[in-house]
């Protein structure tokens, strides 16, 4: 099946650890949300691959196994942080947001207008709800 990555599904790094990480108090929740991205087109930022597969979370063999296995399917892609990062730095230096740099460099690619992005699968909306509102982005979390 071929996907079209208009309409993609980003993904933050917490509700990656939940999915993963049977010990999360989010676990059971982002299991049953993974329904709903199951056969969406995903988008998922370099940096949140940075923060999921710390040192903690690659130490558990079949956790890193059965990641790596998700990760290969091919309605995945991800998204390079070089267009935005120089900024993200700026703007988590000058306190501008009290956020960290990871998610500031997600909250840039939610609100450009190139990312095709639909939902934002996080428990974090509170950093986002802003941006996603605006630009229309769907926040399948937000209620929990």
């Amino acid at each position: 099946m071929a996907y079209s990555f208009s309409h993609a599904a980003m993904i933050d790094t917490g509700f990656l650890y939940a999915m993963f990480d049977r010990r999360d108090s989010y676990h059971g929740i982002a299991v049953a949300k993974s329904e709903l991205i199951h056969n969406l087109p995903l988008a998922i930022p370099w940096p949140c691959l940075y923060e999921t597969m710390n040192t903690r979370f690659v130490k558990d063999k079949l956790r890193i196994r059965q990641f790596e296995t998700w990760l290969k399917r091919p309605h995945i892609r991800f998204i390079d942080d070089a267009d935005y990062r120089r900024q993200a730095y700026e703007i988590t230096l000058n306190n501008q947001r009290y956020i960290s740099l990871t998610d500031m460099v997600m909250r840039l690619m939610l609100n450009d207008v190139n990312q095709s992005v639909k939902y934002l699968f996080t428990f974090n909306t509170a950093d986002f709800v802003d941006i996603c509102r605006r630009r229309g982005i769907e926040l399948p979390c937000e209620a929990l």
